[in-house]
C-alpha cells in the first residue's frame, strides 16, 4: 500500500506543475523577496498559470538564514537572472544581497529586462543606503513614514487618465474599499501617480520606466499584508480582487495586452482556483480510503485525465488569450472534479461500511459472549451447589 501512495502523490504533483503552452513564452515569472508570507502575489502564481514565482525570504528570520538564502536562490548568472520578468521586494531587507547581486539587479533594470515592485516598512533604510535604491520612483533621501496615519482608514482615488490598470475595477466598486496601514510616498520627477490616497492626500501608487527605456519600476504607500491587498495579517480587508489587480500590474509591467474586460479574467481564476480546492478535496479523500487498503488507481487515473486534458485545455485557451473558451472549459471542468469528488465520497463509504460491520461484529459477539456467561453464572448458577439446609449455631 505505501508504494501505491507514493506513486499517487508522484502523480498528483507532476500534474499540478502547469502545462507548457507555446514554451511558456508567455508566462511571466517573479523573484520574490522580503517579509514574503502572506503575500497575494503567492496566491496570483498559484491559480493563475500565467505567473509564476521563486521565494526568497529575506526578513522574519535569522540574518545567517537570510544571508544563506540570498546565496541559494538568487539566480547565479545574467542569462539565468533575466529569464524573470520582475522583482518583488516586499518590505525587503536589503543587506543580505551582495555587491554583485546588487549590481546584476541594477543592470537588468537598466537594460530594460527587469521590472520592480517595491513596499517600504522596518527596513526602509536597507534600502535607502542599497545602489538599487536608484530605481525606486520614490525619492529615497525623505522619510517614508511607516504607519504614519496609523490605523484611519483611507480609500484610494484612481487617475482616470491612465492605460488601464486600475481604472477597469472602479466599476467593481474598489474606490470604496477601505484600508489603512501605509507610508508617505514623495514621488521623484518624471514618475507616474496612479492613484491617491484619501484623505490624507499623498500619492498611492507611483511607477516610472527608469532612466526613459529602463525596466517599469512601482512603489506603493501600503505593504501587501495590509488590509488593501491581504486579510491573515490584519483580519480584515474590503478589497476582492487584490490577486486581480497585481495580475495587471505584473502584465501591463511585462508589456503584456491587458484584458478589454476585466471581469474574464477574474471569472476564469476564480474558476480555476475552485478546481485546485475540488481536487484538494478530492486527494484527501482518496488518501482516506487508501489507508484502509482501498485500490484507488482508476479514480487517480480519471483525475489525471482530467488534469491533462479539460483542465490543460482550459489553461491553454487562456494563455493564449481565449477567455470566452477558456471560461467554459474551466467551467466544465469543475462540473468533472465535482462528479469525481462524489465518486471519492462513494468509496470512503464502502470503504468505511465494512469498518462498521466489523465492528458492529465485534461488539455483537462480545455482547453475546458475556451475556451467556452471565446468564449461566447469574441465572441458571449451574457450577453454584445450593445450601439445602441451614441451622443456628449456638454457644
Amino acid at each position: 500500500m505505501r508504494k501505491r501512495v507514493s506513486s499517487s502523490l508522484l502523480i498528483l504533483a507532476l500534474m499540478a506543475i502547469p502545462p507548457a503552452v507555446n514554451g511558456q513564452a508567455g508566462r511571466a515569472k517573479i523573484l520574490l523577496s522580503g517579509d514574503i508570507y502572506p503575500c497575494p502575489v503567492i496566491t496570483l502564481c498559484a491559480i493563475d498559470p500565467l505567473y509564476e514565482y521563486v521565494p526568497l525570504q529575506t526578513r522574519e528570520i535569522p540574518d545567517d538564514d537570510a544571508q544563506r538564502y540570498a546565496r541559494l536562490y538568487f539566480p547565479r548568472t545574467r542569462e539565468l537572472l533575466y529569464d524573470f520578468s520582475m522583482l518583488f521586494f516586499v518590505d525587503c531587507d536589503m543587506s543580505p544581497f551582495s555587491g554583485t547581486q546588487v549590481s546584476l539587479m541594477l543592470g537588468g533594470v537598466e537594460e530594460g529586462e527587469l521590472g520592480t515592485f517595491w513596499t517600504f516598512g522596518p527596513h526602509y533604510g536597507s534600502v535607502a543606503s542599497c545602489d538599487l535604491q536608484q530605481v525606486v520612483p520614490h525619492e529615497m533621501s525623505r522619510d517614508f513614514n511607516s504607519w504614519a496615519w496609523g490605523h484611519d482608514y483611507y480609500r484610494v482615488i484612481f487617475q482616470r487618465d491612465r492605460p488601464p490598470v486600475f481604472t477597469p475595477f472602479i466599476e467593481l466598486g474598489l474606490e470604496n474599499v477601505r484600508a489603512y496601514g501605509c507610508g508617505q510616498l514623495t514621488p521623484r520627477p518624471g514618475t507616474v501617480i496612479w492613484g491617491d490616497l484619501v484623505p490624507f492626500g499623498w500619492p498611492w501608487m507611483v511607477s516610472w520606466e527608469f532612466g526613459g527605456q529602463g525596466g517599469l519600476c512601482w512603489v506603493t504607500a501600503d505593504d501587501l499584508d495590509h488590509p488593501f491587498w491581504e486579510r491573515s495579517t490584519y483580519g480584515f480587508s474590503e478589497n476582492k480582487y487584490p490577486v486581480d489587480i497585481l495580475a495587471n500590474i505584473i502584465t501591463y509591467t511585462v508589456g503584456g495586452e491587458l484584458p478589454e474586460d476585466v471581469l474574464l479574467p477574474i471569472y476564469i481564476r476564480r474558476e480555476l482556483q475552485n478546481f485546485n480546492n475540488g481536487r484538494n478535496l478530492f486527494v484527501g479523500v482518496i488518501e482516506f480510503v487508501e489507508k484502509f487498503g482501498a485500490d484507488t488507481s482508476d479514480l487517480y487515473e480519471e483525475l489525471l485525465r482530467l488534469d491533462s486534458g479539460t483542465m490543460y485545455d482550459a489553461k491553454k485557451e487562456y494563455m493564449e488569450g481565449e477567455y470566452a473558451e477558456a471560461l467554459s472549459t474551466a467551467r466544465l471542468g469543475n462540473e468533472e472534479i465535482a462528479e469525481l469528488v462524489e465518486m471519492a465520497l462513494d468509496a470512503r463509504e464502502r470503504a468505511l461500511l465494512w469498518i462498521f460491520v466489523i465492528e458492529w461484529l465485534v461488539v455483537s459477539g462480545a455482547s453475546m459472549v458475556s451475556g451467556f456467561v452471565l446468564w449461566t453464572l447469574m441465572v441458571r448458577r449451574r457450577i453454584y451447589r445450593e445450601v439445602e439446609t441451614t441451622r443456628l449455631l449456638s454457644r
